[in-house]
């Protein structure tokens, strides 16, 4: 899905995440860590079925978009859309810093607060909230300065674009999209399959590898368009193996609100 923003919607950040604070907060809860933000982001970032409430928790620092030093160990968001680690003492500029819609990201990590394999229900919760609204928490830089969402409207946009005889119809970065979305799945299966291997519970093990199995099923067709061509059904298959996922997610929603 293209949501119009005067500049790129979101944060270049781990590939552009524009819900930093609840990605973090739902995420990241096995972690020790602080999260630095410029204070425009606070005021400007979109908020959503996941972004329910503005209040901040005390990981979470707004810092001026001047320049800013720190020490590491630290992950620096850069105006690429990718994160730069620093061990030592960092400076990011004003000139970098007015390249990022939001200013300055950074991330410290300090260590892990719970050295345990469990289901992760905070973030499911929150990724269940996202994935009902069809998007993800992920974006890249689309056409236009719009944005690109990879949840499932992204599939039916794609599929449209091959339906309706308009030049230029087609996204100029769907090659690109697709290997974005292709890594994510393949990833997000093995981290199911494995997060499987280390589960008592009988129930959400079975969770684990009903989406470890979805997500791989997905990767045939995007496999495809990654290596060939896009083309309507490959786009049409794939959408339709993302659905498939749904129902498990609903179980899930179920199980974490205790009606299962």
């Amino acid at each position: 899905m293209n949501v119009k923003r005067g500049n790129e919607i979101g944060h270049p950040s781990s590939v552009y995440i524009w819900d930093l604070i609840n990605t973090a907060e739902s995420c990241f809860e096995f972690l020790d860590w602080r999260l630095c933000l410029g204070e425009a982001y606070h005021t400007s970032a979109r908020t959503t079925a996941a972004q329910s409430s503005r209040e901040l928790s005390d990981r979470i620092t707004l810092v001026s978009d001047d320049e800013f030093s720190g020490m590491g160990p630290a992950i620096v968001a850069n105006p690429g859309g990718y994160w730069e680690y620093y061990e030592q003492e960092f400076l990011i500029d004003k000139i970098t810093i007015e390249q990022m819609p939001f200013g300055p990201v950074i991330l410290y990590i300090d260590g892990i607060k719970e050295n345990l394999v469990k289901f992760p229900r905070s973030m499911l919760r929150y990724l269940i909230n996202t994935f009902e609204r069809g998007e993800e928490a992920m974006e890249t830089m689309g056409k236009n300065s719009y944005s690109a969402v990879s949840g499932w409207k992204a599939y039916a946009r794609w599929m449209q674009s091959f339906t309706i005889p308009i030049p230029d119809m087609q996204h100029v970065f769907l090659k690109t999209l697709l290997q974005i979305v292709e890594e994510r799945r393949r990833f997000f299966s093995y981290y199911w399959y494995k997060l499987s291997e280390n589960l008592d519970n009988e129930l959400e093990r079975e969770f684990a590898l009903a989406l470890a199995s979805r997500y791989f099923d997905t990767l045939s067709p995007l496999s495809k368009m990654v290596e060939l061509e896009p083309t309507y059904n490959l786009v049409k298959e794939a959408y339709f193996m993302e659905q498939k996922a749904l129902p498990t997610y609903k179980r899930i929603k179920l199980y974490l609100d205790g009606k299962l």
